[in-house]
């Protein structure tokens, strides 16, 4: 195959992975429902996590020219977690802050350790330069279904149910979202 055929079968089977990504988050959507969703607890470093999702996007990135920093603090142990379900999370942030950032903006997924907690705990977050939420919606934006306004729907897509799933996933780890 040539050059410019073995990019594009690349660029498929990352697309076919987020697809089996987003297949699953919706199986865990409907697990949730029912209260049967299960962690598939391991070990895993942050900063390989943070740089898999950065290859996974890599081409949105790319298309808007977006720039991307992954900040993981180099002495973050690994953590214990689902793997494929903070992926899923994580990922999740990205692509909203990918659709919400416009063109030659900038995204940071960083991670460290949270001072003064009782167990050892790490925040992770994903922040952009991005149009940002309006105060009025923080508090509603976890619900099921909820999008901030229509003309932002129509124009960036989406359903609403990402950022229940990332609340949810979250809360399952004993953690949270805001």
């Amino acid at each position: 195959i040539t050059d410019k055929q073995e990019k594009g079968l690349v660029v498929v089977q990352r697309n076919l992975e987020r697809l089996s990504r987003t297949i699953g988050a919706l199986l865990d959507f409907s697990r949730m429902d029912i209260g049967r969703i299960t962690l598939n607890l391991q070990r895993f470093s942050v900063a390989s996590l943070v740089a898999e999702i950065h290859t996974t996007v890599r081409s949105e990135l790319d298309k808007k020219k977006l720039r991307f920093l992954g900040a993981v603090e180099g002495d973050l142990p690994s953590l214990i977690a689902d793997r494929e379900k903070l992926s899923a999370v994580i990922e999740n942030l990205v692509i909203n802050a990918i659709k919400f950032t416009p063109e030659g903006g900038s995204i940071t997924v960083s991670a460290g350790r949270v001072a003064g907690a009782e167990r050892p705990t790490a925040e992770i977050r994903v922040s952009d330069s991005g149009i940002g939420i309006p105060r009025d919606q923080i508090g509603k934006i976890f619900n099921r279904f909820h999008q901030v306004d229509g003309t932002t729907t129509r124009r960036f897509g989406g359903v609403g149910l990402g950022l229940a799933i990332v609340k949810h996933v979250a809360a399952t780890h004993g953690g949270d979202i805001s």
